[in-house]
Formats: structure tokens, sequence, C-alpha cells
């Protein structure tokens, strides 16, 4: 038998065996790095300026519902361990949610724009995913499969796991035959650092703090506030929210 055949069938023996136990939940501690591409965006560089930058977030996840947000325990660890936590501001006053719906594929993100929460209802963006099942690697004591995604203007590699079979990811990403642990991209890694396994009846309550808008309505307002912050920053103003 060949790699390829042999891991298929490693695929589905994995699937079969966690049938069983698809009401587990998991509660997944990722590192999300993004570099900066400083000649490309005409940045003048520094000599302490850093080259990239790692945020940290959590997914909660069921087989059917999950929900995506700011790790805020392990940022204000790292904001009290580096510069005072001056970079890490934003992200320990952050409440947006990202909240999927599986099952529907639909997703609701709550955020936050300029000083005001929007709730925005969209569908799961979908992925026409290669997979590679002879490469396999090791994230967190789980074997992962690669995937790529490649079109015109995005390239994605994606790692996930068969033996947490669970069609989802951090953040938009997903639909894959077991849970994303590991992502790379343009000037982004992102990968699992800790994955914890509990029970959960319930499915993850929807966001509702905020004002229900498309999400055509939301990117126009966000140019607009974009444009409006960019003008007064020019004419030295502070910024003016909603």
């Amino acid at each position: 038998m060949n790699k390829v055949f042999l891991s298929y069938l490693f695929v589905l023996s994995i699937i079969s065996m966690n049938i069983a136990a698809q009401s587990t939940a998991y509660k997944v501690s990722y590192d999300d790095e993004k570099f900066f591409d400083l000649e490309k965006n005409d940045i003048p560089v520094t000599a302490n300026m850093p080259k990239s930058f790692t945020s940290y977030y959590v997914l909660e996840t069921t087989p059917e519902t999950s929900i995506y947000h700011v790790d805020k325990i392990k940022t204000e660890e790292e904001a009290k361990k580096n510069d005072n936590g001056r970079r890490w501001r934003w992200m320990r006053n952050n409440d947006d949610i990202l909240y999927k719906n599986i099952n529907e594929g639909r997703q609701i993100d709550q955020s936050d724009l300029f000083g005001k929460n929007f709730i925005v209802e969209d569908t799961c963006q979908t992925w026409k995913w290669k997979i590679y099942a002879a490469e396999q690697r090791d994230v967190q004591g789980f074997t992962c499969m690669k995937a790529v995604f490649q079109d015109s203007t995005t390239m994605l590699e994606a790692w996930f796991t068969p033996q947490i079979p669970i069609s989802n990811g951090p953040h938009i990403y997903g639909g894959l035959p077991g849970l994303i642990l590991e992502m790379r991209m343009e000037n982004r890694h992102i990968v699992a650092t800790k994955i914890e396994e509990y029970t959960q009846l319930e499915p993850y309550p929807t966001p509702s703090d905020g004002e229900v808008i498309t999400k055509e309505e939301y990117d126009k307002i966000k140019e607009e506030k974009q444009k409006e912050r960019e003008a007064m920053w020019r004419g030295g103003a502070r910024k003016r929210r909603f």
C-alpha cells in the first residue's frame, strides 16, 4: 500500500473512533504572529523596531458551534513582561467575538468599530482545500495533515487533525475533516499552544452586544470612519467617536 492510501485509512479510522465523542468540546489556545513587511509598507526602520507581533486567542468549539475571542489572561501575562503593556493595551480591552454555527454555515461577528459595537451576520467563508494526506506533522501531541488553499490572491497552508473531528479552526478558517491546529499565510503564522478537552451540552450563545447590521453596511461604515480618522490625523485632531 502507498503512503497516501494508508493516510486516508488513518483518517477514516480516527473519524470512526470519534463518532461516539461528538458531544465533546475543545478549548484551544492559539498564538497568532504577524510579521511586519516594513519595506513593502514604506515604514522607516529603526534599530529597536520589532519584526513581528504576537496576539493570543482562544477557540472554544463543539462540533456544532464555536466562539473565538482574545485570550485576555495570556495577554495580561505578556503585557506585564513586555514594555509595560503598551503594545497590548488594545487587546486587553478587546471584547470582539466571532461566533460560528458550523452546521448551518453561518457566523456572527461582534466587533468594536471606533468605540461602537456592531453585530455582523454573514455566511461562513468556504475554502476549496487540497489535502496532502501523506504530509503529516505533530502539533501539541495530535497528528496533523497538510491542506492548501490557493487562488489568484491568497495562499493558505493549514495543518488539521482528524483526531478532533470538528470542521473548524482559528478565526474564519475551517472546512476540513478535522480541527485546524496550525496555519501559515503571507506574513502570518497561527499555531495551537494548548488544547483542552471537556464536555459541554449546550451550544454557545450567539453574541448580542451591538447594533445588528449586514457585512456590506459594516464595510461601508468602516471605510468611512477610516477616511475620517486619516483626515483628522492629517489635521492634527483627535479621533472622534460615534
